[in-house]
């Protein structure tokens, strides 16, 4: 089995792409880190290193799993941008649903909830541009609509 494993990550992961990894983390960890900073303030992400630690791991975990699988760092995969980005996106976009299905455990922080149902709340992007982005029924957003017409 340990062959077998070591035999596909041969296959997949080049050596040469080391600098892109550790570029596409620190993207990863800064993006993540921001919206932590964002969520919770800067003084309390400074406080508590931990709960950073606790919401960068279930998506680092994501991309140890997707970037391999998907190829990402395979040879060849990083030798130009036209074959770089796509499969680093791809392995993002896996990352992050792996990251958010890991935080609904009870394992990592979150509280995230997979449900079948469709949320009932939408972002309002006219909010964001203020600088508060908020989330309003759907019955709220079709409210604000007729009223401005």
């Amino acid at each position: 089995m340990a062959s077998a494993v070591a035999s596909f990550l041969d296959r997949r992961i080049d050596a040469r792409a080391t600098p892109i990894a550790v570029g596409d983390v620190l993207v990863i960890a800064l993006l993540l880190t921001g919206g932590t900073v964002r969520h919770n303030g800067l003084d309390f992400v400074l406080s508590n290193p931990v709960y950073l630690a606790g919401v960068l791991a279930p998506f680092l975990l994501g991309w140890v799993v997707a970037a391999p699988v998907l190829g990402a760092y395979a040879p060849g995969a990083t030798e130009t941008a036209k074959a770089a980005v796509p499969l680093a996106l791809r392995s993002w976009v896996v990352a992050d649903v792996v990251g958010l299905g890991l935080r609904a455990t009870p394992v990592f922080h979150g509280g995230v909830q997979l449900s079948s149902r469709p949320s009932r709340c939408w972002w309002v992007p006219s909010a964001w541009a203020s600088g508060a982005s908020s989330f309003s029924n759907c019955a709220d957003v079709h409210a604000d609509r007729t009223r401005t017409r």
